[in-house]
């Protein structure tokens, strides 16, 4: 079974368009449900980390699931590979379905940022032992470097409160340092090198 558990990547070769042709294929656990192309080497997917055996014996408790940014190196297209993977716990991300959510800013050619927003549910215990559950919604902010094979840094997060529940129309801008999250008619704004710093809302 593969469907949301287990899915492959495939890197077909288009070298012959009458005659295309399986080139590599890499197992993946979860899926990436949005491929973003950085350049004829390097692929950004975007989806969940789900653990392939969930619900059966051979599940692992300590199995991280969640939404996922991941980096594949295609550069040899019979093996591609997974040069890095970031996971937000219980989180999903819209830039699954919707990849206007995605920001992307290009530094130079082997430095990328990106910014994404994904949205989650926590428990939070009370002073009588009980938990309630509670939604987060957060702007990630993640550095991605092309140099020596490539690998990816969480480089901060934008979380608010704006009293709304979803993702669903989330946006986000990239201009030179500065960030702006646009968030149900509300913009807050932070700084990409200094993301603890946070005006708004605005």
């Amino acid at each position: 079974m593969t469907f949301e558990r287990r899915d492959p990547l495939y890197v077909v070769d288009l070298s012959n368009p009458i005659s295309p042709k399986l080139a590599g294929e890499l197992d993946i656990p979860g899926y990436s449900a949005y491929l973003h192309p950085i350049n004829e080497n390097f692929i950004v997917g975007i989806g969940m980390q789900v653990d392939p055996n969930v619900n059966t014996q051979s599940a692992d408790p300590n199995f991280v699931s969640g939404a996922k940014i991941e980096l594949y190196d295609v550069s040899n297209p019979n093996e591609p590979v997974v040069v890095d993977t970031l996971v937000y716990e219980d989180g999903y991300s819209v830039v699954e379905w919707d990849y206007h959510a995605l920001s992307v800013l290009k530094d130079s050619d082997s430095h990328y940022r990106f910014s994404f927003p994904v949205n989650s549910w926590q428990t939070i215990e009370q002073q009588d032992g009980s938990q309630i559950w509670n939604n987060n919604n957060s702007l990630k902010m993640v550095d991605i470097d092309l140099l020596q094979g490539g690998s990816m840094t969480q480089q901060g997060s934008i979380n608010v409160d704006s009293g709304y529940y979803g993702s669903f129309g989330d946006r986000s801008i990239l201009h030179g340092d500065i960030v702006y999250y646009i968030r149900n008619n509300s913009i807050w704004q932070s700084y990409w090198s200094m993301p603890d710093v946070l005006n708004g809302p605005y």
